[in-house]
């Protein structure tokens, strides 16, 4: 039986409200996608030794980097939004040493939400730190209290720019997709490109400009983990473990 690939999901990181302790965990979906697309789902906690994140991107052969709170905007150099709500610190290291590592040693990735903007910001692009001040409220980028609560989605379009990994990934020049977030992509790092936005500009995909020439990269800032049976959403996770298994 041939093995399945390897497959890193980073953890979260939050304090218990009973005993102070901080726990690490993943939401299901997550896990869930990794396995039915043939992958092997690897749960890696926020590790603080670099040699042991260094060692978990050797095991794997593919990562999904999934986001959370809010990258510290010190890191590309601008001051504190009121909205923003930071990343545990220790946390966030381990997501930029993780990303960094699995990015120079060109490891298969799907990052999704803010796994998308760690990539960018990683890479040394910049973020919109709260988008109604940027692109209004024209189109809702997140859930309200209701709908999380009913288990409901806020859906929008998200057009896919011709001539790119995104398109050829999921055959379709635009999709549904739902939203979770207040910041998104400002100006994209060198050496990527914007591969899909919303009809009010929101960066909605980032890829190597390159692709061609790189290890597979995609970078959602959408939800596919939440859309089950929605061949598309899907398609990206399988993508992933296809490229994994090479």
């Amino acid at each position: 039986m041939r093995r399945k690939p390897i497959v890193g999901l980073n953890c979260s990181l939050r304090r218990s409200e009973t005993d102070g302790v901080k726990q690490s965990f993943i939401l299901e979906y997550y896990y869930d996608f990794v396995s039915a697309a043939g992958g092997l789902p690897v749960l890696l906690p926020p590790l603080a030794n670099p040699e042991d994140i260094r060692a978990a991107v050797e095991l794997a052969n593919a990562l999904v980097l999934v986001g959370g709170d809010d990258i510290n905007p010190a890191r590309y150099e601008q001051e504190r939004h009121e909205k923003t709500q930071p990343l545990d610190a220790r946390r966030e290291e381990f997501d930029f040493l993780l990303a960094r590592e699995a990015l120079s040693r060109e490891l298969p990735i799907l990052a999704i939400c803010g796994g998308c903007q760690l990539v960018n910001v990683a890479l040394g692009g910049t973020l919109h730190q709260h988008l109604p001040d940027v692109y209004g409220a024209s189109i809702a980028h997140s859930r309200s209290d209701e709908m999380r609560r009913e288990g409901r989605e806020s859906m929008h379009e998200a057009r896919i720019e011709k001539g790119t990994l995104l398109r050829e990934v999921l055959g379709v020049e635009s999709l549904q997709v739902n939203s979770s977030h207040h910041q998104s992509v400002d100006r994209a790092a060198d050496g990527l490109r914007v591969s899909a936005r919303a009809a009010d500009g929101v960066v909605e995909a980032l890829e190597w400009a390159d692709y061609r020439e790189r290890a597979f990269m995609l970078a959602v800032q959408w939800h596919p983990e939440r859309l089950k049976g929605i061949r598309e959403h899907m398609r990206l996770f399988e993508a992933l473990v296809e490229a994994a298994r090479k």
